[in-house]
């Protein structure tokens, strides 16, 4: 169980933090916490999933040379809507400092993946 004064991980049945003595109390939002991660994850991975999906079929079926007709802005669009998904990844992470740290490495290479798309929508 973790401390919600200074987020000290404590063993289950103990009644003060170790660190800085607070009283620990039975914290009833874990189940919800546990269940908004797993949204989250769920969610990037349909994200993922139904987007690899449709950029294979059209693709396969629809264009065999996508780069260089208009299907390749929605193989754009796939790609950035990929790309963004990944903040939902940092999101879901429980530890503060963690998690801080997962969305700035997943806004960095956001942005690096947009520029790119962009960049390779843009050519012509």
């Amino acid at each position: 169980m973790n401390c919600l004064n200074c987020y000290t991980i404590n063993d289950d049945g103990i009644k003060n933090c170790k660190k800085c003595g607070m009283e620990m109390l039975p914290y009833k939002g874990a189940v919800t916490e546990n269940n908004n991660s797993d949204k989250l994850l769920f969610t990037f991975i349909a994200i993922a999933f139904i987007s690899a999906l449709l950029q294979f079929f059209i693709e396969k079926f629809f264009s065999s040379n996508w780069y260089n007709g208009s299907t390749k802005y929605l193989i754009g669009i796939l790609w950035v809507v990929r790309s963004l998904s990944f903040i939902l990844v940092a999101l879901s992470i429980k530890d503060k400092y963690l998690k801080t740290t997962a969305i700035i490495f997943s806004v960095i290479l956001m942005i690096y993946w947009l520029f790119y798309n962009i960049e390779f929508l843009l050519r012509g």
